[in-house]
């Protein structure tokens, strides 16, 4: 099996284990750990997988029995099923080798991760592979480091606030960060009764990330607002409510905003006649008679995918400043990409759109 040892758990922030812990096989890939009668650890493994959580289980009977959580419920026979349904608390890590081969470093009480190494762009597809990964975040593991970690492992949930014009900092890795800002926000906008295209999922913001990687805390919103961006992005909102992406200044928005576009028919059973254009604070319906659907048949434009986190990666941001491009970015294995119509892939559909709405506009206001 893959393990952690006290020293790596305790440089990423995750509790230790004592010797005094009695270790049970709960399962064919899950392990737990009983400090007297409490579950006090929960790790679930094979051989390209591997997540390591701290709970707090209280049984009974011998073990055989998990203990409710309030007066008015019931016994439950101890299970892998019944473990996983209670919450785990502070943080974890987590390995995925089967898909992305990615690792996660965060905390279930903040709701806030630590490190991402899709965010630093490598992937860690083998055992071998992360047992290096391991040993080599243990050995740059500076003091410093430790006590960050520590403070973040038991930092109280935070709920923050955001508006748009935000400028905001987030990790790439350990010692790198980005900075991107918030351009739009949807529900605000919608709940002041504005017109807005509602296919979207949640809480959703508009943010671009600048092209920047830097070990430097300090950027001014002035030196951000002169960078050159990737495209916007739809984005939930939790990165910044819960502060994960920390606001750092504000500016009010000026000149020409970069929102993404949603083009396509109705979904709508009700009004499924008709086409809609909504770019930002623009949105524009028309007769489905009077303007027909550009683009191929089956051809997807309403982009309403909408992700828990940035869509891009340091090494993304790093071509990109050296191309001094959007390009690196467009190139990314992104699914909903090719339904972008930024996308400079179909540059010749949003053009044509573009003539067909200034076309509709012009006989609509004879």
């Amino acid at each position: 099996m893959i393990g952690l040892t006290n020293k790596q758990r305790r440089c990423m922030g995750l509790e230790e284990i004592p010797d005094n812990w009695d270790r049970v096989e709960l399962a064919d890939d899950c392990l737990i750990y009983f400090d007297g009668d409490t579950i006090r650890k929960e790790i679930d493994y094979n051989d390209e997988w591997y997540r390591e959580s701290s709970v707090q289980i209280e049984t009974e009977q011998n073990r055989s029995m998990i203990v409710p959580k309030t007066c008015r419920g019931k016994l439950k026979k101890l299970t892998y099923s019944n473990v996983l349904n209670r919450p785990a608390y502070g943080m974890y890590f987590a390995w995925n080798g089967k898909y992305g081969g990615s690792i996660t470093l965060a905390n279930y009480t903040t709701q806030v991760t630590y490190y991402n190494s899709e965010y630093e762009g490598i992937s860690i597809c083998s055992r071998k592979e992360l047992k290096a990964w391991l040993e080599q975040w243990e050995s740059e593991t500076t003091e410093e480091r430790l006590q960050e970690v520590q403070r973040f492992a038991t930092a109280p949930r935070r709920h923050c606030k955001y508006q748009e014009g935000d400028f905001f900092r987030f990790r790439f890795d350990r010692s790198h960060y980005g900075y991107g800002r918030i351009l739009f926000d949807v529900e605000a906008w919608k709940k002041r009764g504005n017109p807005f295209w509602d296919v979207l999922m949640g809480k959703v913001l508009v943010v671009q990330i600048y092209h920047i990687v830097t070990q430097d805390l300090d950027i001014s919103v002035q030196e951000l607002a002169a960078l050159p961006a990737c495209p916007s992005q739809f984005i939930m909102d939790n990165l910044f409510y819960y502060g994960e992406c920390e606001i750092i200044g504000n500016m009010p928005l000026t000149g020409e905003v970069d929102y993404p576009i949603m083009y396509g028919r109705s979904i709508s059973a009700l009004e499924p006649d008709k086409m809609i254009f909504c770019q930002g604070k623009v949105y524009q319906e028309f007769p489905l008679g009077k303007w027909k659907p550009i683009g191929k048949k089956g051809e997807n434009y309403i982009n309403n995918s909408v992700g828990w986190g940035l869509d891009l990666n340091k090494n993304v941001i790093e071509q990109c400043i050296a191309k001094n491009s959007n390009q690196p970015y467009w190139e990314q294995e992104q699914f909903d990409f090719a339904g972008d119509l930024r996308n400079p892939k179909n540059r010749k559909i949003y053009r044509k759109l573009m003539k067909q709405m200034e076309k509709q506009s012009s006989m609509e206001n004879v």
